[in-house]
């Protein structure tokens, strides 16, 4: 497939020779370093609401509309801020060919708080003074404990049981060997 005249190549942009780990020169196109660079950069703030949000990116607060002061040295390519809400941040190339589809990087970030470490001590106590004073409601729980001997002999028959384990403790059952004193 040809490009028709006025198009824009992307694969023909200067590339930039970078020392790979193995040792073999690697092409790197200034949007591939771009991206890299701005995925690696961290988003640590959002204000504001109803739509109009502003993110800190790095050292740099930026808003829609905003336009990127230059990330590498001798960049030609331009970014611009398109979007901005409460979970991602859109950038776009700026286009020489204002028809063009604008190519995008699309930033996702988490501003919420959460615990990574929990150190104990103050923040402990206040823990067990809160459950103190406002302790967590239990059902009650009835156990059913299995019938003791009582229940299951009748009147009659606890009484002869505890009459012949007396006599039997007290050595005076008709086969229960004399005590040693």
């Amino acid at each position: 497939m040809a490009l028709r005249t006025g198009e824009r190549n992307p694969f023909t942009q200067k590339a930039v020779q970078y020392e790979a780990i193995s040792g073999a020169p690697e092409p790197v196109s200034e949007e591939s370093r771009l991206r890299r660079i701005l995925s690696a950069v961290k988003i640590s703030g959002l204000s504001g609401g109803n739509g109009k949000f502003q993110v800190l990116l790095g050292s740099l607060i930026i808003k829609p509309g905003d336009t990127l002061p230059p990330l590498i040295g001798n960049q030609t390519e331009r970014l611009r801020v398109t979007t901005v809400d409460s979970s991602s941040l859109t950038l776009s190339f700026i286009e020489k060919d204002p028809a063009a589809d604008a190519r995008q990087i699309v930033l996702r970030f988490n501003t919420r708080p959460e615990v990574k470490q929990f150190l104990s001590g103050e923040a402990a106590e206040m823990v067990i003074q809160s459950v103190a004073k406002n302790p967590p409601k239990m059902k009650d729980v009835t156990v059913a404990f299995p019938p003791t001997v009582d229940a299951i002999l009748t009147n009659g028959q606890a009484a002869e049981l505890t009459e012949s384990t007396g006599k039997l403790l007290m050595g005076t059952a008709p086969d229960a060997k004399t005590p040693e004193q």
